[in-house]
């Protein structure tokens, strides 16, 4: 059995083609890393093509440059033969001919199309299809002699105007089962993760995508948005999600429970963190506050066991017969401490039992604090993990946003302004948005408003979105009626 890729040179791209396979868009991030994806414009996404072909081929290495479209096949094909004229490969003044749109020299690279066990070659091989060869001679009544690796073969005239093309192109699903160094694919027009995966997947070295872009989505963008699309299976998901009442499936995004769950996480593993950061912190003013209140506890205690025990001597001198007289007023005194004091000795020696613990406290947090900030590179690296899944999820979902344009959005953003600044600022709430609606299963809006004191994930959501959600509010006109001022004359 094969249980692992062999194709490509580049371990990454072994894993990236069996994602691009699953369907998985995040992989789209994979191949720009690694510098695979260029846009720009028609003409410029047609030359950079040609050119990486051509580089490739003039370094002698086998390469395939591809399109998933006819029309873009024809035009690459035109680029890549006046390459090798301007090359002085070919000789545009010799005799030529005129094959459906293509003009057609000697020394230029053809393909035939049709399989004709009629027509064989000198060394007894049939004519087949897509089997490529060069023009050696073209002959005034419109034939041509040509040699491939089967050998040399003159094809009629009828044969040539219906069944030869020039081969330095080709169109995607014609270079399926290809294996080459390197491939390069225009890619104008919206296509399939069929026709992707194909073209990704011909070089052992490197796969190229030319990716023509519009407006303000990037090369990026539109690959993963092909990973998404299907054109033969899709259909009928969807109107199975339909009948079922099930939100289709959109490979890259996490699903709503997973991504509050993710959001939640992080939320604790932070507040954790800047607990014991803010503990820490406190940690001197607090250890101080809690040593100076048993300081001060114990000297309340030793002062009022002092007095307490003054009242006792004035009593025992004093409340007597024959020196009461005269000491009426400090035994009465003395009397009305003996009385209090017990109560007010209870209470400062629950003070320092207070201030105690809270020094207890404060070593506690310390050690608890201390403790979980030994642990913070591996909790921040779990951070950083959730971040890149939360990323991956909103980039994805601003993409899908920017291009289907959901009620629940626009109904509280308004429609995408003009492509601009303001246009990227509506993009960035506007993934927010859905990414908050998604975890929280909120229909339309914000959802519920949090109370000043919650401190939950939820809560730090709302307060992200809602920064950047409320510039955008559709500005609302209240209309308010004018007094009219009637003068009588």
């Amino acid at each position: 059995e094969l249980d692992r890729v062999h194709r490509f040179d580049n371990d990454w791209e072994r894993e990236a083609s069996l994602r691009l396979r699953r369907g998985d868009v995040t992989v789209a991030e994979v191949y720009e890393q690694h510098g695979r994806l260029h846009g720009g414009t028609r003409n410029q996404m047609e030359r950079a093509s040609v050119n990486a072909w051509w580089e490739r081929r003039q370094a002698g290495d086998k390469g395939l440059l591809m399109s998933p479209t006819n029309e873009a096949t024809e035009r690459l094909n035109e680029r890549a033969q006046q390459l090798r004229i301007r090359a002085g490969q070919i000789d545009p003044h010799e005799q030529h001919i005129t094959v459906g749109p293509y003009l057609l020299h000697v020394g230029d690279e053809i393909a035939t199309r049709q399989n004709d066990r009629t027509l064989t070659t000198d060394r007894n091989e049939m004519v087949r299809n897509r089997a490529v060869w060069t023009i050696q001679h073209i002959d005034d009544n419109g034939s041509i002699t040509v040699t491939g690796k089967h050998g040399t073969v003159q094809l009629p005239p009828s044969y040539v105007a219906e069944h030869v093309e020039l081969a330095y192109a080709r169109t995607v699903m014609g270079a399926q089962g290809r294996n080459v160094k390197g491939g390069a694919t225009l890619f104008d027009k919206p296509t399939d993760v069929r026709n992707l995966y194909v073209a990704m997947s011909r070089g052992t070295s490197t796969n190229e995508a030319f990716i023509v872009t519009n407006g303000e989505q990037t090369a990026t963008d539109i690959f993963a948005q092909t990973i998404a699309t299907d054109w033969i299976d899709l259909p009928a998901r969807a109107r199975r999600a339909e009948l079922r009442d099930e939100k289709p499936h959109r490979p890259g995004l996490l699903d709503g429970g997973l991504l509050r769950e993710l959001m939640e996480q992080r939320f604790a593993i932070n507040d954790e963190i800047e607990r014991a950061v803010s503990a820490l912190r406190r940690l001197p003013t607090d250890r101080r506050d809690a040593e100076q209140a048993i300081v001060r506890a114990d000297e309340a205690v030793m002062e009022t066991t002092a007095a307490y025990q003054r009242a006792q001597d004035v009593l025992d001198q004093y409340d007597r017969p024959l020196h009461r007289r005269k000491h009426e007023t400090e035994i009465a005194n003395a009397k009305r401490d003996v009385e209090r004091l017990p109560n007010r000795i209870e209470q400062t020696l629950r003070d320092v039992d207070v201030a105690t613990s809270n020094l207890d406290r404060v070593q506690h947090v310390e050690t608890s604090s201390t403790a979980l900030l030994q642990r913070r590179p591996k909790l921040e690296a779990m951070m950083d993990e959730i971040d890149e899944r939360l990323e991956r999820d909103l980039r994805m979902r601003t993409r899908i946003t920017r291009a289907e344009r959901p009620e629940a959005v626009v109904g509280l953003l308004g429609e995408r302004p003009s492509p601009g600044p303001a246009a990227r600022e509506w993009d960035i709430a506007a993934g927010r948005l859905a990414q908050h609606q998604a975890a929280f299963e909120i229909a339309e809006g914000l959802g519920r408003r949090p109370s000043y004191i919650d401190r939950s994930a939820y809560a730090e959501s709302h307060a992200i979105v809602e920064q950047l959600v409320e510039p955008m509010r559709p500005q609302r006109v209240i209309e308010r009626e004018v007094p009219s001022i009637e003068i009588d004359f």
